[in-house]
């Protein structure tokens, strides 16, 4: 028959013969019709508890019939080797050394799996040791057992209310605010303090030691959270709105007073150095007290218009703040 190996091969110990080194004798009898004969042994390996007359896996190969009493993937494994072999009849071929490969669990064990040396066959002495250390890393990590990570406590309701009431007082814009989230119940130690959803005006922050809100604020608007506090075992939760104001300009001066009836127009004016930051715009309006009847604000110009109709000495503070919504003076 044709020769798919016409020349002497050596087959990886343990996977075509009982020796420590089994030889396939292959010789051609004439040129230009090579046939060969073989001196083979059956597959067999040398740990295999059972005998080798007794194979329970098998696996084609090019040369043999290639069987193990241990596993398929022995059996497939020296198939592998003989197409190795029949593909490259005039390169040499090498064997893998013994390797060892070892993993680790989270806790420290290890396991540690070894492949023999002769089990893989390569091109390169380097190819056929990565190929068994690969497996061995395989095989380690398929007999790898971690204890699995005790289960965490149910974290459940209860214990605990949180007893600040929504809205919190108001901030101002560049004024340092300070107000402590207080709670009852018996919830114990140790305790945190945290922003389950939305979240707090700019410049504030929450401490998850002490559920104390602190900061300046730097954005007027309505700002909507969820604190939580909780411990390891239980949790209890509020929803917050906290509001920040514009700053109010706090001089005393008198506006050009007018007439019940007449028509009224002034407009305030801001310091030249107020700008307000990219994306926002200034934003006007009345603080405490309020405007004559029959006056309004203007909140984006600061205008004041309309037409009294009480006479008196009327007493408001004004509030210039910023608002998102333009791009501010170019």
């Amino acid at each position: 028959m044709n020769n798919p190996c016409p020349q002497t091969l050596t087959c990886p110990p343990g996977l075509a013969g009982p020796n420590d080194n089994p030889v396939m004798n292959l010789s051609s009898e004439a040129p230009d019709d090579l046939t060969y004969t073989a001196i083979a042994f059956p597959s067999w390996n040398p740990l295999d508890p059972l005998s080798p007359s007794d194979p329970a896996f098998t696996a084609p190969g090019c040369i043999s019939e290639c069987t193990s009493a241990v596993s398929q993937a022995d059996a497939d494994l020296c198939a592998a080797n003989e197409a190795f072999l029949c593909a490259n009849p005039t390169n040499p071929v090498f064997y893998n050394e013994a390797a060892s490969c070892s993993v680790s669990c989270p806790d420290g064990q290890t396991f540690t799996a070894i492949v023999a040396a002769g089990k893989y066959v390569a091109g390169s002495q380097g190819a056929a040791n990565e190929l068994a250390h690969n497996a061995a890393c395989a095989q380690a990590n398929a007999e790898k057992t971690c204890p699995s990570s005790p289960p965490s406590p149910p974290v459940t309701p209860g214990m605990c209310v949180i007893v600040t009431s929504s809205p919190l007082p108001d901030a101002t814009v560049g004024t340092p605010y300070t107000f402590g989230i207080a709670f009852a119940g018996t919830i114990t130690e140790p305790l945190t303090w945290l922003i389950i959803s939305g979240a707090l005006p700019d410049g504030l922050t929450l401490d998850s030691g002490s559920g104390t809100i602190s900061g300046t604020p730097t954005v007027v608007a309505a700002f909507s959270f969820t604190v939580q506090l909780e411990n390891p075992t239980n949790y209890c939760q509020q929803a917050f709105v906290l509001t920040v104001d514009e700053p109010c300009i706090t001089d005393n001066s008198a506006l050009p007073g007018d007439t019940v009836g007449t028509p009224y127009d002034y407009t305030l004016t801001p310091d030249p150095s107020v700008i307000p930051d990219p994306g926002y715009v200034l934003l006007w309006s009345i603080g405490t007290g309020a405007l004559p009847d029959g006056l309004s604000l203007n909140t984006s110009t600061g205008e004041i218009t309309g037409t009294p109709t009480n006479p008196g000495t009327f007493t408001f503070q004004v509030c210039l703040g910023q608002q998102q919504g333009g791009g501010g003076p170019s």
